[in-house]
């Protein structure tokens, strides 16, 4: 593993200690989640955290992409965030064309 890895997985660690409860739920879901990503407004993640408000979801969601722990990608219209891999898996299936319906 690299130097880098390793001392970013340690401040993430310290990080998600001192996170606040609302962004800790957010990412406890997404960690349920993996191989999904999520828009704002999410259907699927506002019956799951029913008691939040759609707009406190989305603010946590961005809270914690620019703490690192999540990634976003605009795919047309919409925002999705996941996790990096989530997102990176993502964006390779679309450079390669792999989200084309067959005709």
């Amino acid at each position: 593993m690299k130097i880098e890895a390793i001392i970013k997985q340690q401040r993430q660690a310290q990080t998600r200690n001192s996170l606040p409860p609302l962004q800790k739920r957010v990412l406890a879901f997404f960690e349920g989640h993996r191989g999904e990503v999520f828009s704002y407004h999410d259907a699927e993640m506002l019956k799951e955290l029913p008691d939040e408000k759609a707009s406190a979801l989305g603010w946590a969601m961005w809270a914690l992409e620019r703490k690192n722990f999540f990634k976003q990608l605009k795919v047309g219209r919409k925002t999705y965030f996941g996790l990096p891999q989530d997102i990176k898996r993502l964006a390779l299936a679309i450079k390669r064309g792999e989200n084309k319906q067959p005709h």
